[in-house]
């Protein structure tokens, strides 16, 4: 008992310092590339913008030009008076209406202070500085002081868009002013107290269900199999499908035009098109696209044209029901033993919120994570079989999904380490090293056959492998707010709570949340979507218990290190690591959605699974 408590408390210990290095390491490189747009105050400066309603539309690239400008009085002019300033992105800096010489700096050098020693041009009296800064990609913003003076960028500032015809009072661009879409809904607790009667109903059927079902387990386990759940799940998926299918108008979901484009791009020309060819959608991975332009050119001429596009959503729809399946094989897998626990996570799987909504219409999102998700099982299934069950067959599998999930959308690049992850973890050891090699190779040999003649076209036309959509290479420029982050994006976390529409633009972790448990961003619209509300807005609140029962999963994990658990684990941390680094280096707020996360559906059922086993044993839980 005293070594496996030591051996626990060494793991912590190292654990707690790798993270601290790796957050250092973040930290440093977040401070100085000028790639990650995060906005920090220094020595008692904040930054500070235009007072700019937050704006949800994407916008075009062009130059936005604001003018800082403070009043000051000089008594006594020191010997010296040192300015330090930074603009996002470029600033000029006048005294008394004489511009003042800078530095040599641009838009990729706005992380390099300009300092300049402002006392020469001062004298006993009032004195107005104006600093002008310029932003081709979104908010101008600045961060100036001069201690010797006492100035330091504040919400005493004014500011002006027009060249001085109309100031205004400056904000801290960390100050969010939020759209009027975020609170027309009423705050979440006002939803749960419509439907009270609803969710007490619901609650005394869990109860009855804990105390009843589950303690005479051994008297209903015939009735209800996982297997017979998950059968029950996929008849509810179906008609839920089927019924969007007819009620759901067309326009509901993220850029679905733009996706409907691409699909007849391939459909005409029978060809994938390159990310400059002239379409917004152009730059992602074509399977999604090549098998809806197959079912179009089938439909088109005998079908009527919105009917063909209607089902053409069968696609998505048929992907998310697969997670339902793929989500019980996993529990099945991990637990062949306790058919309670395959219930539960065949549950938690099946009625994860994002992969309802993002299914319901156009996208590549579903099939990605379809074969993300299986990729994932995979391995997991490899884990828990072991070496000697593990077949050449099982290899060439792996690598076919693998191929597939790269084949369907770039980020399945972060399936990558993981599968390498899964060789080198779990094949160890002199005596299968050999297969290991011939295991991997295979692998990585049937998914590059697959999946590598898109990507080395790429490469040879493009002049690389991957082209995101916010890049220059796609031929359109654009960005949306807020054009940069700060350090509460990071640490703040509370609106997808209260008011979960768009609470995304409050930071990551509301973000994420309130696009995993539902559908916080509106399907991408700037209108509301016929969900129904009271219910999707409530899950706000009835998914916390599920959060901590993953939350204790992780926990189990780092103090158990079942082999399972440390893949799901590893994977989810790779994903949202991922997400935050993208979150840093294009700072819009559409850029941190659950639904990048979707092929991990799997690992967030497995993780929920351990924690609702853990907190059951405890003698609250159980009450």
């Amino acid at each position: 008992m005293k070594k496996n408590i030591i051996t626990t408390l060494c793991v912590c210990a190292v654990i707690c310092l790798l993270f601290a290095a790796g957050g250092l390491t973040v930290y440093m490189w977040v401070a100085k590339s000028p790639s990650a747009v995060v906005l920090f105050p220094e020595k008692g400066a904040q930054w500070i913008r235009y007072p700019d309603t937050f704006n949800l539309f994407a916008q075009p690239a062009q130059k936005a030009h604001i003018v800082f400008r403070r009043r000051f009085t000089v008594t006594t002019v020191p010997a010296e008076a040192i300015m330090v300033a930074k603009g996002l992105r470029e600033l000029q800096v006048e005294l008394d209406g004489k511009s003042l010489p800078l530095p040599l700096s641009g838009p990729e050098r706005w992380k390099e202070p300009v300092t300049v020693d402002i006392a020469k041009q001062l004298k006993p009296g009032e004195h107005v500085l104006d600093i002008s800064v310029t932003n081709l990609y979104g908010r101008p913003s600045l961060l100036m002081f001069c201690p010797s003076l006492d100035i330091y960028s504040d919400t005493d500032w004014d500011v002006s868009r027009d060249n001085g015809a109309q100031w205004v009072k400056a904000v801290l661009s960390s100050k969010i002013i939020p759209p009027k879409i975020t609170q027309v809904l009423p705050p979440v607790w006002e939803m749960i107290y419509r439907k009270y009667p609803v969710f007490v109903l619901i609650f005394i059927f869990v109860f009855f269900c804990r105390h009843v079902f589950v303690a005479k387990w051994e008297l209903y386990k015939h009735a209800l199999t996982p297997a017979r759940l998950r059968w029950l799940l996929l008849i509810a998926w179906t008609v839920l499908s089927v019924n969007n299918l007819i009620k759901l108008p067309l326009g509901v979901g993220f850029d679905p035009h733009l996706h409907v484009q691409y699909i007849l791009y391939v459909a005409k020309n029978i060809r994938v098109p390159l990310a400059n060819d002239g379409g917004a959608q152009f730059f992602q991975s074509p399977l999604y696209y090549m098998i809806a332009a197959l079912f179009y050119r089938v439909l088109d001429g005998s079908v009527e044209y919105g009917n063909v596009l209607r089902i053409l959503r069968i696609i998505p729809l048929f992907c998310g029901a697969m997670q339902i399946e793929i989500g019980y094989r996993t529990m099945r897998t991990v637990f062949p033993d306790r058919k309670e626990l395959q219930v539960i996570g065949t549950i938690l799987c099946g009625l994860v919120p994002m992969n309802f909504y993002i299914s319901q219409y156009f996208g590549n999102e579903p099939l990605s994570g379809l074969f993300s998700a299986l990729t994932l099982f995979l391995c997991i299934k490899g884990v828990t079989r072991g070496r000697r069950d593990f077949s050449m067959r099982d290899a060439l599998l792996l690598g076919a999904s693998l191929g597939l999930a790269l084949l369907s959308k770039a980020s399945a690049f972060l399936l990558v380490p993981i599968v390498v992850f899964f060789y080198l973890s779990f094949f160890r050891g002199m005596q299968v090293r050999k297969d290991t090699v011939r295991f991997s190779l295979v692998t990585f040999v049937a998914a590059c056959l697959i999946a590598g003649w898109y990507y080395v076209r790429n490469l040879v036309l493009l002049n690389r492998i991957f082209v995101g959509g916010w890049e220059h290479a796609t031929n359109f420029i654009w960005w949306q707010d807020p054009s940069f982050r700060t350090l509460g994006n990071f640490i703040h976390f509370g609106k997808a709570l209260t008011y979960p529409v768009y609470s995304s633009i409050y930071g990551l972790w509301d973000a994420l949340y309130s696009t995993f448990w539902l559908d916080g961003m509106l399907s991408g619209l700037i209108a509301f979507p016929p969900w129904n509300y009271d219910f999707m807005l409530s899950n706000a609140w009835l998914a916390l218990p599920v959060t901590f029962a993953i939350l204790t999963g992780i926990i189990y994990v780092f103090i158990y290190r079942p082999p399972t658990g440390v893949l799901a684990v590893s994977t989810i941390f790779v994903y949202i690591a991922a997400v935050g680094y993208l979150y840093v280096v294009v700072p819009i707020y559409s850029t941190a959605k659950a639904t990048y996360l979707l092929g991990t559906i799997p690992c967030f059922g497995l993780l929920a699974t351990y924690g609702f086993e853990v907190l059951m044993k405890n003698r609250w839980m159980k009450t």
